[in-house]
Parts: structure tokens; sequence; C-alpha cells
């Protein structure tokens, strides 16, 4: 995969392949609010203007903690919300499975979002998502 982008952002990892595929690398003990998930998103907007993309957010060996407005931010507010494909997200740990279900379930996000356990199913799924958004534009019209 080349990068178009590739930074960190108060601790996260963020790079945007030349797919416009976005990995969003969480450290093991982050502590995120709603000031750097604006950030990060403000990031995203300047690299790709008004470019649709899928989202990777990675929080493999995480064990840290994301406020209830950053959450919902990601979810609801964020002004790249309408660019989004699809979102993957990755956990390999039993309390932050149980946090991302609860954000999937509580906040509701207004793109496809689904839980994986790893970096390969989660690229799978976001292809087949882009595939099917590439064959409706296709039939349409």
């Amino acid at each position: 995969m080349n990068a178009k982008y590739n930074a960190v952002h108060f601790g996260v990892k963020i790079t945007i392949s030349d797919e416009n595929l976005i990995h969003l690398m969480y450290p093991p003990d982050i502590d995120f609010g709603l000031k750097q998930a604006k950030r990060v998103d403000k990031v995203i907007i300047e690299q790709l203007g008004s470019e649709n993309y899928s989202l990777i957010v990675d929080l493999t060996d995480s064990f840290g903690s994301m406020t209830k407005e950053a959450q919902k931010f990601f979810a609801q507010d964020a002004p790249s919300i309408p660019q989004i494909t699809a979102s993957a997200i990755i956990v390999n740990n039993l309390p932050i499975r149980i946090l991302a279900k609860f954000y999937l379930n509580f906040f509701k996000p207004r793109y496809p979002t689904k839980i994986f356990p790893s970096l390969e199913p989660a690229k799978i799924w976001l292809n087949s998502i882009e595939d099917k958004d590439a064959n409706h534009a296709l039939n349409v019209g």
C-alpha cells in the first residue's frame, strides 16, 4: 500500500493510501478527547478535500480511553462524515471490544461500521463495500 500521507497527531498514526484508505493506528495508552478528534478529522479533510474514503480504526493492543464527546463527534458530528464509505474497527482485547460495541449501539455511526479481530478481514470487508458502491454507481441511470 503506497501512502500519500503519513504522520502522527496526538499519538495517533495516520496513514492515507493512494486508494483513500485511512488507517488510524491508536497507541496502547491512548487518552483521546474532543480536541484530538477534531484535529484528526481536520487532517483528513486537509489531505483529501471532498474525496470519499474508507476508514480503519486500529485499536490493536490498545487499553486507553476515548471520551464520549470524541466518540459522538466521530459517529455523528465530524465534517468528514459524508465522505466515509465505511469504517472497520480492529480490536484484539475484550475491554476495547466491549467499548467498541457500546460505541456502535449507543452513538450509531452514520456510515457502515463493523468490528474485526485483525486487519485482513477488515480490508476484505471494506473492499466489498467499495465494490458494491462502484457496481451501484455503474447501474444507476
